[in-house]
């Protein structure tokens, strides 16, 4: 049985986990230092490696992603939004950003493949506490931002098992 003294701390730490996120250099650096991380990876992981050409529109996206984690999205969708005219470009720059380990995404599941291709897809990012420091959120979504945390940890859930039984 827990008391209400640390039913409280688990509920404090669990808060101060879904507003600083997992990287502990946060808790001593704050929002500075996961806007740097994010600014990282966006330019430095994605637009340098890649080469990428419409700077403004892969920073656009990366924003537009973080700021709708645990929404279903589209790559049409994405592209007017962006204003980029070609699908195709959309849905490399996604990819860059997923393949830097900024976002992941997750299909619908279906039994048909035609589905699950055809179909939206969520988009999750690899931390809350860059979710906090970088996106733009009118509002505070707790059940967004659990759900993107409870993504996470099964990912790497699944990610250290594989690793271990290989």
């Amino acid at each position: 049985m827990y008391s209400t003294k640390s039913i409280a701390k688990i509920k404090r730490l669990l808060e101060e986990y879904i507003k600083i996120g997992g990287f502990p250099e946060a808790l001593k650096f704050g929002r500075v230092y996961l806007q740097t991380i994010y600014r990282d990876i966006v330019e430095r992981d994605v637009i340098m490696r890649h080469n990428i050409r419409e700077v403004q529109a892969i920073k656009e996206l990366a924003l537009y992603l973080l700021s709708n984690f645990s929404r279903e999205i589209t790559y049409s969708k994405l592209k007017n939004v962006i204003g980029l005219k070609d699908v195709h470009t959309i849905r490399n720059f996604v990819g860059y950003l997923e393949d830097a380990y900024l976002i992941f995404q997750l299909k619908r599941f279906s039994p048909k493949l035609k589905s699950q291709i055809l179909s939206p897809r969520k988009v999750y990012a690899i931390d809350s506490g860059i979710i906090n420091s970088v996106a733009f959120r009118p509002t505070r979504n707790m059940g967004r931002l659990l759900e993107n945390i409870v993504f996470v940890g099964i990912l790497r859930r699944i990610s250290y098992s594989f690793f271990t039984t290989s």
